[in-house]
C-alpha cells in the first residue's frame, strides 16, 4: 500500500506546504489519482504472478526484474496518455481547472515513479524474507 499512498501523501505535502488547503478539486483529483495509482500497482502484481508461473519458479530479484522490464514501458505510456488528455486542462480560463489538471499529472508522475522504483524494491525485500525461511 505505499506505493499508492505515498504520491498522495506527497502531494498533500506539498500543497501544505505551498499553503494551498485541500479543496473539493484537490480531493477529486487525489482521490483520482490514488485509483490510477492502485491501478498500476495491480498490473505490477499482475504480471510478477504470471511471470513465476511462465518461468515455475518462486518470486526472486530475476522474477521481479523480468515483470518490471515487461509492465514498465505500458505504465510509463498509460501515464504520458492520461497526462496528455489532463493537458488540456491547463488552457482552462478557469483557476481550479488547471490546478486540478496539474494536480493530476504531477500525482500521476509521482505514482508511475513509485510503482516503477518503489514496488520492486519492496518486492524484492519480501522475496529475500522469504528466501532466508
Amino acid at each position: 500500500i505505499v506505493p499508492n499512498i505515498l504520491p498522495i501523501v506527497l502531494a498533500g505535502a506539498i500543497l501544505t506546504a505551498i499553503d494551498f488547503d485541500i479543496q473539493i478539486t484537490s480531493a477529486l483529483a487525489l482521490t483520482i489519482a490514488f485509483g490510477i495509482a492502485l491501478d498500476d500497482s495491480i498490473h505490477v502484481f499482475n504480471r510478477l504472478y504470471l511471470q513465476m508461473q511462465q518461468d515455475q519458479k518462486p518470486l526472486s530479484i530475476r522474477v521481479i526484474n523480468s515483470a518490471m522490464a515487461q509492465v514498465s514501458p505500458v505504465l510509463i505510456v498509460t501515464t504520458i496518455i492520461l497526462s496528455a488528455g489532463l493537458f488540456a486542462t491547463i488552457v482552462s480560463e478557469m483557476p481550479m481547472i488547471r490546478f486540478f489538471g496539474f494536480l493530476c499529472m504531477g500525482t500521476f508522475v509521482l505514482a508511475l515513479l513509485s510503482d516503477i522504483v518503489l514496488l520492486p524494491a519492496i518486492v524484492a525485500w519480501f522475496a529475500k524474507d522469504r528466501e532466508k525461511e
